[in-house]
């Protein structure tokens, strides 16, 4: 009976280091690896950025394309898309301009009250807005035109933006060319 014992025993002594090693081999094999489940990014078409109180979301080029089609026009101008928010509680902020190397300039087109973010309000360029509470800040959207982007502005690639804030500060954004913006719906035949 000790004799058995002592094979079972020597068994497990051998056995033992050999499992604990391996567990700690392949458990080290993940280690440092990012879930691919935990950091989700939403399905939109543009970049996103914070600074100070201020986010940047969903900001991206609609280029001038020939009409009804998707063929970019050479030297034409791009309209810019983005919603800012301004995340205080307290403290409004203002859009104080935009700017970048690769556009001979960018234009805001909007009144200076509407470039006034209001504490936990946002605005938008390019797309509808809606407020959460109350009308503090205007709903229609401002419009920004980013003139003359360089040679190298297509779809797929990215040109730099700079935000500047009055409080915030300032921001660059590498931001995204829509390849094929989609028109606005038509109205219905019975409309």
């Amino acid at each position: 009976m000790i004799s058995r014992w002592s094979a079972t025993l020597r068994t497990w002594v051998t056995i033992a280091p050999v499992v604990a090693v391996a567990t700690i081999a392949l458990s080290g094999c993940s280690a440092g690896q990012i879930s691919q489940t935990a950091n989700h990014v939403a399905a939109i078409n543009g970049s996103s950025v914070d600074v100070g109180d201020i986010s940047l979301r969903n900001v991206y080029l609609i280029p001038a394309t020939a009409a009804g089609t998707c063929i970019e026009q050479q030297n034409g101008s791009a309209r810019l898309s983005f919603t800012a928010v301004n995340n205080s509680s307290f403290r409004p902020d203002r859009l104080i301009g935009i700017e970048s190397d690769a556009a001979t300039s960018v234009d805001i087109n909007a009144p200076a009250a509407a470039l006034t973010l209001q504490p936990k309000t946002a605005l938008a360029a390019g797309q509808p807005i809606e407020q959460v509470k109350g009308a503090t800040a205007p709903d229609a959207p401002i419009e920004v035109v980013v003139n003359n982007p360089n040679e190298f502005t297509r779809p797929g690639l990215t040109v730099p933006l700079t935000f500047r804030f009055e409080k915030a500060g300032a921001a660059t954004v590498e931001v995204p060319l829509d390849a094929c913006p989609t028109p606005p719906p038509l109205p219905s035949a019975g409309a």
